[in-house]
């Protein structure tokens, strides 16, 4: 998340509970959960302030129980989505090898005929935080060959 996202974040957290005293009121409690959380994702984060609101709205979470209910949220999100494709065999991606000056070189692609490929599919040139940006892509297996091809023939690609 971006400096704003994780400003709002804090607001909420300083809003979200109803106590006398809120820790987050202090300038350098709120710069400690600032370095905590900015790496992590907005909209998860946002989920698990809610959920951290409805349980207990009467006690500030702190840094650690915040982090250990944000993976726990994380973890639930990216549980594998299984399916019966015919092309990658459920699994969402496939390994291409490439012979690149007689050495071989694996390569991963996801696959774009199946829900599962979802979770592969990956363009850091399209990260939202400029920072983590980077020239690394997962293409989709149709870019390497014919699924349609190599399933009816059931032949390799070369």
């Amino acid at each position: 998340m971006d400096e704003t996202q994780a400003k709002k974040i804090i607001m909420r957290l300083r809003g979200g509970f109803n106590v006398n005293f809120n820790p987050l009121n202090e300038v350098h409690v709120q710069k400690e959960y600032l370095l905590a959380i900015q790496s992590l994702d907005y909209d998860i984060m946002n989920e698990v302030i809610t959920r951290l609101i409805r349980a207990d709205s009467d006690k500030v979470p702190s840094i650690s129980c915040l982090l250990q209910e944000y993976h726990k949220g994380n973890q639930k999100r990216m549980q594998p989505v299984e399916t019966d494709c015919k092309y990658c065999n459920g699994k969402g991606f496939m390994l291409i090898t490439k012979i690149i000056d007689d050495f071989p070189y694996e390569y991963i692609a996801y696959c774009d005929r199946c829900e599962a490929g979802e979770q592969y599919k990956y363009d850091g040139r399209k990260c939202r935080d400029k920072r983590y940006q980077t020239n690394y892509v997962i293409n989709p297996i149709s870019m390497y060959f014919d699924p349609d091809y190599i399933f009816t023939t059931g032949g390799e690609v070369k």
